[in-house]
């Protein structure tokens, strides 16, 4: 285990390590007796960049040198510990009254995600959120929404109003025509159920769109 590292974290804080350091020092937990400064460097040097190693799937992880599954779980906890730190932190039902706070809301529901996803958000009157459902996980470029269990699942939930969210993995939040028709699809199969789609969003890369502000600005 590096004791300088633990030494200089002591002494100067978090910030004063590199994000190799992180690695090494982390690493050292799990493989205490290996040169952890060795597998950090192979690990950084084949997935290029910090986040993307600590995105890795446990099964790409084990192709580095010395990686083992114990020390890859290890890695995944950090993506996990931060997701559902972010997630206890928005536990109280809050407000969503507009898109800024729809995307600071559902961010860590999507952290770690590599596949295009969706959420489905039922709001009480208020707009406070009562329930939040994954109900379609797809691949890389693709995903698909069941529209009749997406109506099961509001009904179920007494949701006034409905927001879906999709997210486009290190993409642009660009609609695509067969965003646009997921949007209509959607309100018109909550419409005779008498549930407003208040929001859709598409989260990108550090960007969203939302549906509401584009339709309120045409």
């Amino acid at each position: 285990m590096n004791k300088q590292l633990q030494n200089q974290i002591l002494d100067h804080g978090m910030t004063a390590i590199t994000n190799m350091q992180l690695l090494e020092l982390l690493l050292s937990y799990a493989m205490p007796e290996q040169d952890t400064a060795l597998v950090a460097h192979d690990l950084m040097e084949h997935f290029q960049s910090f986040r993307a190693v600590v995105e890795a799937e446990i099964s790409h992880l084990c192709w580095i040198k010395r990686m083992n599954p114990e020390t890859a779980i290890l890695m995944q906890l950090i993506i996990e510990l931060e997701r559902r730190y972010q997630l206890e932190s928005h536990r109280q039902r809050p407000t969503l009254g507009t898109a800024q706070k729809i995307a600071e809301y559902t961010a860590p529901l999507f952290y770690g995600s590599k596949y295009r996803t969706i959420y489905l958000l039922c709001l009480d009157a208020c707009r406070r959120v009562m329930r939040s459902d994954k109900i379609a996980v797809g691949s890389v470029n693709h995903v698909s929404l069941t529209y009749r269990r997406t109506a099961e699942i509001a009904v179920l939930h007494n949701a006034v109003e409905v927001v879906l969210v999709q997210t486009r993995p290190g993409g642009k939040a660009i609609p695509s025509d067969a965003d646009k028709q997921t949007h209509l699809r959607l309100r018109e199969t909550l419409s005779p159920l008498m549930i407003p789609v208040f929001d859709h969003l598409i989260i990108g890369e550090n960007c969203f769109y939302s549906f509401a502000e584009a339709n309120s600005t045409a």
